[in-house]
């Protein structure tokens, strides 16, 4: 990546970081959003142009999605905006030849997150078999040194029926940051961001 486009990103990555710890009005939460969606949009530019001039490989591959679909940290993403329950947002994108987005790292829930933008989207985990125990929708544990973003006091489990996950999109409430993860009732209708396995 050019210097440029990582030079972008610090400050970006700096108010996202203060906005989280430090309870600073740095930037809104629309203005980041915003600067955010566009530095990645720049790296990921940047990265394909320089696959395509140096031949590219298996890697040129990860540039080239299928229509609708957003390639963004090694993986095609594709934003479903129906509202719709957990159970038919992963039908949803089962159809597409997908599954919901399970970011696996920071890099990858920062692609969702720009993706989510101001609506809290779902994503491919819940803890509906065994509570506490988070599960990816192959049924894959999320534990120990698996990525987790979790919003500050969540999971809560509230009323006991939370058992599916959202990224939270800006225009959450006070205590909750975008970008984190929230359990929620997989009855609830929210947007969604498939991905390709």
């Amino acid at each position: 990546m050019p210097r440029s486009a990582g030079v972008r990103w610090w400050p970006a990555f700096s108010a996202l970081v203060c906005l989280a710890g430090c309870g600073g009005d740095l930037y809104t939460a629309g203005t980041l959003r915003q600067y955010l969606k566009e530095v990645v949009n720049e790296a990921l530019n940047v990265h394909c142009e320089s696959l395509k001039q140096s031949g590219g490989g298996l890697s040129a591959f990860q540039c080239s999605c299928p229509a609708g679909f957003k390639w963004c940290a090694g993986h095609c993403y594709k934003l479903q905006e129906a509202f719709m329950t957990h159970d038919q947002a992963e039908a949803s994108c089962v159809q597409i030849n997908s599954h919901l987005a399970v970011p696996r790292s920071r890099e990858e829930n920062l692609c969702v997150a720009v993706m989510a933008s101001e609506e809290n989207k779902w994503l491919g985990i819940n803890d509906r078999y065994s509570e506490g125990l988070f599960v990816d929708w192959e049924g894959r544990p999320l534990t120990g040194e698996h990525f987790k973003a979790w919003a500050r006091g969540q999971p809560d489990d509230a009323s006991d029926e939370e058992d599916c996950v959202e990224i939270l999109g800006s225009k959450s409430s006070e205590h909750l940051i975008y970008g984190k993860w929230n359990d929620r009732k997989c009855t609830d209708n929210n947007p969604s961001v498939c991905q390709l396995a």
